[in-house]
């Protein structure tokens, strides 16, 4: 039973504007029967079957429908009114198109969750479509799709059906079919229709309750003793009032000889009120049928297909340009230094400390040209700060041709650079023990000297072949080992007491044939940044074959006391006299003498007097010559920048000028040479052993250390210019994750709104919110997967474009060594955080907007669509 109690529904265009749709109407219906509400359009006939329905709420008044009050009903108790008690049948079939016919009709079995096919089949062959079983809506007439509906709304057994002008726009066949169907189900069911067609009111209702401006004009019920059909009384036909007489009736009137009619018994009275019998019907918790919830979400995909797949590539495209500016952003100058040693087993490196950065942060930090001592200090903090290995002092004194002993960082820039197979200097001299030699080369293969001599340095055959390539007064490794040599770019005196074996023609073999082919040359200067190995090459050159090998414990004093020891070069020191600077002076070299002098003086060579002095002293006056004394400073920034500091000075007195050709400036005595080892010899580098801790460590200390490596030279080159564009990076990037953002939100509203009136029709036949949502939420999982994989491919494709576009670029202006180095790279870890980030939008994008829209009244959504 259905009692409706002083209902009222009122719309509200604006403030001022009101139509009262529905106004105080009350009326009792029974649990059977087919009844009819007739009125004219707007006359709040639909608004009143859409409120008994569920679809929409009313402002006032009560629904009560077998002892459940509507108007108390929460969201659940609705899906569960409309899917188990009630069934609709509008005017407008509201099939959905991308299922067949019989799955249209079995979602009303689903929403109980049931699934009977042979009971679909039997109702379709029921409505005269046992043939289109396998046909799609858009491929059946108006007719057809309509007897779907009925098929759909009454295979679930419903107790309440209601029809909004079911047959509004079918022929008379298909109307007759359908009202004799809904006839039948009238005798256990009750039936509501809402029509404006008369004719079939009186023909097939049981009550007809007529409608106009929102209030009950009539409600009359058929008298039970009411006869339909033609009969014949006497003399009299019978004709039956409100029957529209057809071919047949004609027929049997013509057949009767009477003439005489007359009008029956009036077929319809005013309701009596219905007793009301206070039953109390549960409402049961359907389940949807889960099995349908795949087929469902296939055919809304396939309905969406081509807006996916385009939205899944703009999504990727954006989120491949976040990855090229994120990456760029996070750039990591020691993940790469590290990834590149990993890539070529780096099991050593040198590193060095950095006492001079520019003013300007635009300008390169120049401390590839310099020498900055090193101390127990350093060691000490850099085992404090976490490093795990063993430490080795590397020293400048030794071998060293031109310079400092150490080959210019960005070689490529220098005549004195690695251009050659050959190395034109040598990288210092590391103390270590005889265990550390054999581990470094495997074994200690002695080809000339004595290794255990106190005195003196062990060199590779490399160095020496070095030397013999370089310097013309050399031929041979005799020329070399126990004896001073001399050079053809600086006198050069250095005792080596042993060379040993390696193995660097074998490593090196392509660079050897290489420069065999092109005189010697294995990098031209203009192309060194395409070679891939060059900078390996470089890096073994300075940590293992073009160093000398000491097991002295204490190398400076046992050098520069050392009798084999006869000379002392100085580069880029500062000379002053007499309270005037003279400026930076780039070659200054002692040399031990025979001649008699007091401690503290010297003699200087005439023609480098004159040029560093700016005298004019000839050999004829060279007599005339008063002393004079000079203080020769050492700073850590050889062109002596204000910010750098002094690390060595001697005073001496000049106290004779000699006419001598040879190379030499200074002329000292024999027990002054170890006044010159603070500003000519230094440990310049340490030696780390334990590649991983010690990168991390340098990071961590903030005292100035670095790695001497042309890789990673470039590498923190390069970071100044990244560190440039960095805050544009970040800005593009989060500019794009909030497009990524904006445009899935847009794309979820359009989706989401595209679908409204399947969304209708799905919660006018009582699916659940949830299950709703299960729907799109699977196409959102495809969407997920289809983005997963494109971004993927996208980002890995358009991050190896950038950063080889970045690499030709910075080739081309920065001119460094970067061949080796990504500098925008594939993050499968940063990939996938941000991938389940996107997913995650996606996902919410879909849940937020359903939410929204499943709680609105079918009813607006399916008219909002119409």
């Amino acid at each position: 039973m259905i009692k409706v109690e002083h209902l009222e529904k009122t719309y509200k265009s604006n403030k001022k504007n009101q139509t009262h749709a529905i106004k105080d109407v009350s009326f009792t219906l029974p649990d059977s029967g087919m009844i009819f509400i007739i009125g004219k359009s707007g006359s709040g006939k639909s608004t009143l079957l859409n409120l008994i329905g569920g679809l929409d709420d009313f402002d006032s008044g009560k629904v009560i429908v077998d002892g459940n009050d509507l108007s108390k009903m929460n969201h659940t108790d609705f899906n569960n009114y409309r899917s188990g008690y009630v069934s609709f049948i509008f005017q407008d079939h509201f099939l959905i198109n991308e299922l067949k016919v019989k799955d249209n009709v079995s979602l009303g079995l689903n929403v109980i969750n049931e699934n009977n096919m042979d009971r679909v089949k039997d109702l379709l062959e029921k409505v005269d479509l046992s043939n289109k079983i396998d046909s799609y809506p858009i491929e059946l007439s108006g007719g057809e799709r309509q007897r779907v509906a009925v098929a759909r709304a009454i295979i679930k057994d419903p107790k309440l059906i209601l029809c909004d002008e079911p047959t509004g726009n079918l022929d008379f066949k298909t109307t007759k079919l359908i009202f004799d169907i809904l006839k039948e189900l009238s005798k256990e069911k009750l039936v509501i229709v809402v029509s404006h067609d008369m004719d079939n009111a009186l023909i097939y209702a049981d009550r007809i309750i007529e409608i106009f401006g929102g209030e009950i004009l009539s409600d009359k019920t058929k008298n039970n003793n009411y006869n339909k059909d033609l009969s014949f009384d006497g003399n009299s036909v019978i004709i039956p009032k409100n029957k529209a007489l057809d071919e047949k009736d004609i027929e049997y009137i013509n057949s009767i000889d009477s003439k005489n009619y007359k009008l029956g018994e009036e077929p319809y009275s005013n309701t009596s009120e219905l007793v009301d019998s206070n039953r109390k019907v549960e409402l049961k918790k359907n389940k949807f049928y889960k099995g349908r919830i795949g087929k469902i979400s296939k055919s809304f995909i396939f309905r969406n297909l081509k807006k996916m797949i385009v939205t899944s590539i703009i999504i990727s495209v954006i989120i491949a340009c976040f990855q090229v500016f994120i990456s760029l952003y996070s750039f990591n100058s020691s993940y790469e230094i590290m990834k590149n040693y990993e890539k070529n087993n780096v099991e050593e490196i040198l590193i060095r400390r950095n006492y001079y950065v520019n003013e300007n942060p635009g300008d390169s930090m120049r401390f590839d040209k310099r020498v900055y001592p090193v101390s127990e200090e350093d060691i000490a903090s850099l085992k404090n700060n976490g490093y795990e290995g063993n430490v080795y002092k590397v020293y400048n004194y030794f071998l060293y041709q031109n310079y400092t002993g150490i080959a210019y960082e960005q070689f490529y820039n220098d005549s004195m650079s690695l251009d050659t197979f050959y190395a034109k200097e040598s990288f210092g001299a590391i103390c270590c023990n005889e265990d550390y030699l054999k581990s470094k080369f495997g074994s200690i293969d002695v080809i000339k000297g004595d290794i255990y001599e106190k005195e003196g340095v062990i060199i590779t055959d490399y160095m020496a072949d070095s030397l013999i390539k370089n310097n013309t007064s050399i031929s041979s490794y005799d020329d070399i080992v126990g004896r001073y040599y001399y050079t053809n770019v600086y006198q050069c005196y250095k005792y080596v007491k042993a060379i040993i074996k390696t193995d660097y023609k074998e490593v090196f073999k392509d660079y050897i044939d290489k420069a065999n082919k092109n005189n010697g040359i294995i990098i031209d200067k203009n192309y060194v940044n395409d070679d891939e190995d060059f900078g390996e090459f470089s890096r073994l050159i300075k940590t293992k074959y073009g160093l000398g090998y000491s097991f002295s414990t204490n190398f400076i004093e046992d050098n520069i006391n050392s009798k084999s020891t006869g000379w002392v070069p100085m580069r880029f020191v500062n000379i002053e006299a007499n309270g005037t600077d003279f400026g930076v002076v780039n070659a200054l070299s002692a040399i031990r003498c025979s001649e008699s002098l007091n401690h503290g003086e010297a003699m200087f060579n005439l023609k480098y007097f004159n040029t560093i002095f700016n005298a004019n002293y000839s050999v004829d006056d060279i007599d005339s010559f008063e002393p004079i004394t000079i203080t020769i400073k050492k700073y850590y920034d050889d062109t002596k920048q204000k910010n750098s500091n002094l690390y060595g000075e001697v005073t001496l007195k000049i106290v004779k000028l000699v006419n001598d050709d040879s190379n030499h400036d200074l002329f000292i005595r024999e027990d002054d040479y170890s006044l010159f080892k603070d500003i000519s010899m230094i440990p310049y580098g340490l030696l780390l052993d334990d590649v991983s801790s010690s990168i991390k460590c340098i990071d961590d200390i903030s005292n100035g250390y670095y790695i001497s490596d042309c890789l990673v030279t470039n590498i923190d080159l390069i970071s100044k210019y990244i560190f440039i564009f960095k805050k544009v990076a970040l800005l593009v990037s989060i500019v794009l994750a909030v497009l990524i953002v904006v445009y899935l939100a847009f794309y979820e509203m359009s989706n989401i709104s595209s679908n409204k009136r399947e969304i209708g029709i799905l919660k006018a036949i009582g699916m659940k919110q949830r299950t709703i949502s299960m729907i799109f939420i699977f196409q959102q999982i495809l969407l997920s997967i289809m983005v997963f994989v494109t971004a993927m491919l996208f980002s890995y494709i358009l991050i190896r474009v950038a950063n080889n576009l970045l690499q030709s670029s910075i080739r081309l202006y920065a001119e460094v060594y970067i061949a080796s180095i990504t500098l925008i790279r594939f993050r499968i870890a940063y990939m996938l955080v941000f991938l389940a980030l996107t997913i995650v939008v996606i996902m919410a994008s879909c849940i937020i907007p359903i939410l929204l829209l499943t709680r609105i009244k079918p009813m607006n959504i399916i008219k909002a669509k119409e």
